[in-house]
């Protein structure tokens, strides 16, 4: 937080892509949102995979990618 470090985690594709390959138990792949967010340092939502070969549900709608980041790192209360 100090130095002025953002964080921009990509739920959709991170969820889609990594630990896809593990079996049980598999690994959320995303980051620490809540921790980071506690340590004082910014946190946005953000996508990079529209329409392309990685991920193809890709829509570029921010709110399914608020969804999906606040459902997998639940934050579901007003306090979060």
């Amino acid at each position: 937080a100090e130095a002025g470090v953002s964080a921009i985690p990509n739920p959709l594709i991170n969820i889609m892509l990594q630990g896809r390959h593990d079996t049980f138990p598999k690994r959320r792949g995303l980051t620490r949102v809540k921790e980071m967010l506690a340590l004082g340092i910014r946190v946005g939502w953000g996508q990079d995979c529209v329409l392309d070969p990685w991920y193809s549900l890709g829509t570029a709608d921010m709110l399914d990618v608020a969804f999906m980041g606040l459902h997998v790192v639940q934050m579901s209360s007003p306090a979060d």
